[in-house]
């Protein structure tokens, strides 16, 4: 679907700091997303994930649960739901166990 000028041409754009729409117009050819993905392929752009924003308590429930406190416990504690416990924990990593 892409030449060879086409992607050298995208690669040139990206340098000079144009987005992918930009470069998407510029080309003519095919999609964003396709434009998206073949600036990857070439590595000029990377998929980061996204990360979530801290909780501001993190540091508390983190600190519960290393004493051996459970969600339900660090919730009541704290006066938060445990349903945000249960999802700082597992965003830091920390398998939970239903027992």
């Amino acid at each position: 679907m892409y030449t060879a000028e086409d992607l050298e041409q995208m690669k040139r754009l990206h340098e000079r700091g144009k987005t992918v729409l930009e470069i998407h117009a510029a080309i003519g050819k095919g999609t964003e997303q396709a434009v998206r993905f073949r600036l990857q392929r070439l590595g000029c752009i990377t998929k980061k994930p996204r990360r979530l924003a801290r909780h501001p308590r993190t540091k508390d429930i983190l600190r519960l649960h290393r004493e051996g406190a459970t969600a339900l416990e660090i919730a009541s504690r704290l006066g938060i739901d445990h349903k945000v416990v249960c999802r700082v924990l597992r965003g830091e990593g920390i398998a939970l166990s239903l027992t």
